[in-house]
């Protein structure tokens, strides 16, 4: 296979396993309603964690912790929203206002080991 193809394919692969991450849903869930095989999905997730892996190096020096800032919350809305945070990798995550903070927690340090 070529390189440039098999690049283009693990990007999209790396953000299909985000977009997963992100939903909450199970795998099975979320390869029915995106037309994916199971078995494609755990493919992809274990080659691209070996892939990882494979360049610490490389990793430790470009991981970029997600950039934050400070936000203030005003209690003055009538409905919940949902709220949705921007990474500087791109990735859009949805927040409902059902998450829980160890939820949104985990989906953020997924979210930063795919950059």
């Amino acid at each position: 296979m070529a390189k440039g193809r098999d690049a283009n394919r693990e990007e999209s692969w790396r953000e299909i396993l985000q977009r997963r991450a992100v939903s909450g849903m199970t795998v099975n869930a979320f390869c029915e309603q995106e037309g994916l095989k199971p078995s494609a999905y755990h493919y992809w997730q274990r080659e691209i964690k070996r892939r990882d892996a494979d360049r610490p190096a490389q990793r430790s020096t470009t991981a970029k912790v997600p950039a934050l800032v400070p936000v203030q919350l005003v209690d003055d809305c009538r409905e919940a929203a949902a709220v949705e945070i921007v990474v500087n990798n791109g990735y859009r995550i949805r927040v409902s206002p059902e998450a829980t903070t160890e939820h949104l927690s985990r989906v953020l340090q997924a979210v930063a080991e795919l950059d």
